[in-house]
């Protein structure tokens, strides 16, 4: 309620509820429309890695994906898959990047995670989306996210 009546932006940390995140985001925006147009959330979703229809619902809210490494650290399995699918249908500007540092090191790398990691995310990310985007690069994709980043946290 705070943020949409100060319209502040929200950083998301959703774990294994996703739907009943949706459900009351929409509640919520349901009633402080009462009648009129709603204003949409801003924010960010923090270290999504979920399918597509999941990604939809949140981006219908007006809100944003953030991948983290889990793209990378996750290159195996079930839960991969549904991040790549995801990766492939949404517009460059419907996520941002993290690195979750210090969580979430890039598989094959000791210790803490950095913020110099976001640029393997990124790469990552590049080469999942490559198949539908044979023009993005990890610089184009990172230009791109500091854009959306700055636009949402109101930073010039």
């Amino acid at each position: 309620r705070l943020a949409l009546a100060y319209r502040l932006p929200l950083v998301l940390h959703i774990v294994r509820a996703h739907a009943r995140a949706i459900e009351i985001l929409r509640e919520e925006l349901r009633d402080a429309s009462r009648g009129q147009h709603p204003e949409l959330y801003s924010g960010i979703v923090h270290s999504f890695s979920e399918e597509p229809s999941v990604a939809e619902a949140y981006l219908d809210l007006g809100l944003v994906l953030s991948i983290s490494a889990a793209v990378i650290t996750r290159g195996k399995g079930s839960a991969f898959e549904k991040l790549r699918q995801t990766m492939v249908t949404l517009s460059a500007t419907a996520f941002v990047f993290e690195t979750d540092s210090p969580d979430q090191p890039p598989a094959g790398e000791e210790g803490l995670n950095r913020p110099a990691n976001l640029v393997k995310v990124a790469e990552a990310v590049a080469r999942v989306r490559e198949v539908k985007f044979p023009e993005t690069t990890a610089a184009t994709l990172l230009d791109r996210s500091a854009e959306t980043l700055r636009r949402i946290f109101s930073i010039a």
